[in-house]
C-alpha cells in the first residue's frame, strides 16, 4: 500500500507514461526497450508538470500537479 500511495502522488502524465512504456517495452530488449521509453517520454519531460517538480523539490514543498 506504501508503495501504491507513493505511485498514486506522482504527476499523472508521468505515471501513465510509465505504465504504457512497461506495457509497450516488455519484449524488447535493454537497448530497443530504453530506446523506446525515451521516446515515449519526451512529453513528459517537456510538460509543465515537470518544471514544476523541479521548483517543488527545490522549494522543498509537495508539488501541485496539472496532469495535462
Amino acid at each position: 500500500m506504501e508503495l501504491a500511495k507513493k505511485i498514486a502522488a506522482g504527476a499523472p502524465l508521468s505515471v501513465r507514461a510509465a505504465k504504457q512504456s512497461v506495457r509497450a517495452t516488455m519484449d524488447l530488449g535493454n537497448t530497443e526497450g530504453f530506446k523506446k521509453g525515451l521516446q515515449m517520454h519526451e512529453v513528459v519531460y517537456a510538460n509543465e508538470d515537470a518544471i514544476e517538480g523541479l521548483k517543488a523539490f527545490a522549494e522543498k514543498r509537495p508539488p501541485k500537479w496539472q496532469g495535462c
